[in-house]
């Protein structure tokens, strides 16, 4: 009879069963990394955004050119038509008379060309032509309005990407505060008040987190609907830069460059071309020339003859001389004029309160992150220390914390209202486009 073996021989020993868990781990541990690493590799198509690169985006897209090109291609089409000659006739003409000796037949065959010898169609064309510098310096002050457009959308989007950053922080101190809290609660220092009132706290940061949120989402979205960034399918993962701005430029240059802002230059091309038509209006009393020149053939009972024939006419001008056009251009030159100057006077007021405006509002950015947040913070360390000391309250602690939220809160509306008029200056200096 065989012998009988022990109880559990039949099985593994133990030590081969730690042995495969360990590789079993190990291969795991191993495994994170590629997969940390697959992921990373698949977030990092996404981009941040630049404000060059939104302007970049924004400017560059079909419809925006297209809406330009046509504008343009319109006073071009004008222009060339100014340009044309009128057509020419072509007549003809047949007599027929009976008379005793028999039938009669003449026949003309004749072509007709009005000319101008004034210079008006000349006047015309150059008009013409100003018409399309100024239907260009319009699609260029579209694309200043654009880029005006897209840099004030851009950096509402950073002013509220930073309140959610400063938010956060602001969360994560809290967090910090909840660990002493516990810590001294569990010492039996402090009652469940504190923790209680830290915790309605959190809550209220997290509901202004959800309305920052909000407001963040909705500028975003709108920022990239003005880019067009959906239908290009492109991902950002949100927009990065500096929400103050780093320079400003002299006033006095800013002051020289309003004359060559688009839409002044509009004006001024409008009002030569307003100009030309006065002076070729004022040429209405000199008379077009109008030449023929054609073929006559005769038929009679005693034969034909043929031959050419020539013939010139005027037109009289004694009731129309084109005082009404004359007029009418005086009249657009005169109100073109007045835009003009009105519009470079109230340009030049908006430019010199605005270049105050940025120079007061980052002044004081930059005084509010210079003193008043490293005030904040150092008031949060004597109040963490004091509160771990038992020598203040939970509101003292809180109220620290609140006050560096806040006083960081505040620098970044000052560098935001610094930029959006930052902004607006250039658009009136007619810069955005630099």
């Amino acid at each position: 009879m065989r012998p009988r073996l022990p109880s559990g021989a039949d099985k593994k020993p133990m030590s081969y069963r730690f042995l495969g868990i360990g590789l079993a781990v190990t291969l795991w541990l191993l495994s994170v990394p590629f997969f940390l690493a697959a992921s990373e590799t698949h977030n990092s198509s996404a981009k941040w955004l630049t404000a060059q690169e939104a302007i970049r985006l924004g400017l560059s897209r079909p419809e925006v050119n297209r809406w330009m090109e046509g504008r343009i291609g319109v006073a071009q089409s004008e222009a060339t038509q100014a340009a044309l000659w009128p057509n020419p006739q072509l007549q003809y003409q047949r007599e027929e008379t009976n008379t005793g000796g028999g039938a009669s037949i003449d026949e003309f065959l004749w072509l007709t060309q009005k000319f101008d010898f004034s210079g008006r169609r000349g006047l015309q064309v150059n008009a013409a032509k100003q018409r399309v510098q100024a239907t260009r310096q319009e699609a260029e002050f579209r694309r200043l309005v654009l880029t005006t457009k897209i840099r004030q959308g851009f950096y509402q989007v950073l002013h509220q990407w930073e309140l959610l950053q400063n938010l956060e922080q602001w969360l994560e101190r809290l967090g910090v505060i909840e660990t002493v809290v516990q810590k001294r609660e569990v010492a039996g220092e402090i009652s469940g008040y504190d923790r209680l009132r830290l915790t309605r706290e959190q809550a209220a940061v997290r509901a202004q987190m959800q309305s920052e949120e909000a407001i963040h989402h909705r500028a975003w979205e709108h920022l990239l609907g003005i880019l067009g960034a959906k239908e290009k399918k492109t991902v950002y993962r949100g927009v990065t830069g500096s929400l103050l701005p780093q320079s400003l430029p002299p006033l006095e240059r800013l002051l020289q460059m309003l004359t060559y802002r688009p839409d002044l230059q509009s004006l001024e091309q409008q009002a030569n071309a307003h100009a030309l038509e006065r002076q070729a209006a004022a040429r209405g009393w000199i008379p077009d020339l109008t030449l023929s020149l054609g073929s006559k053939k005769g038929k009679d009972a005693f034969g034909s003859d043929a031959g050419p024939f020539f013939s010139a006419g005027i037109n009289l001008p004694l009731f129309d001389r084109d005082q009404a056009k004359r007029d009418r251009a005086s009249a657009r030159l005169q109100v073109v004029r007045s835009e003009y100057q009105l519009a470079l006077t109230e340009a030049q007021g908006a430019v010199r309160g605005r270049w105050q405006e940025v120079r007061q509002l980052a002044a004081a950015a930059r005084e509010v992150r210079r003193r008043d947040v490293a005030a904040a913070r150092e008031l949060v360390r004597t109040a963490k220390a004091a509160y771990e000391g038992g020598e203040i309250g939970i509101l003292e602690l809180l109220d620290a914390y609140r006050e560096e939220m806040n006083t960081v809160t505040r620098a970044l509306e000052l560098e935001s209202r610094a930029r959006q008029a930052q902004i607006e200056l250039e658009r009136l200096a007619g810069e955005g486009l630099s």
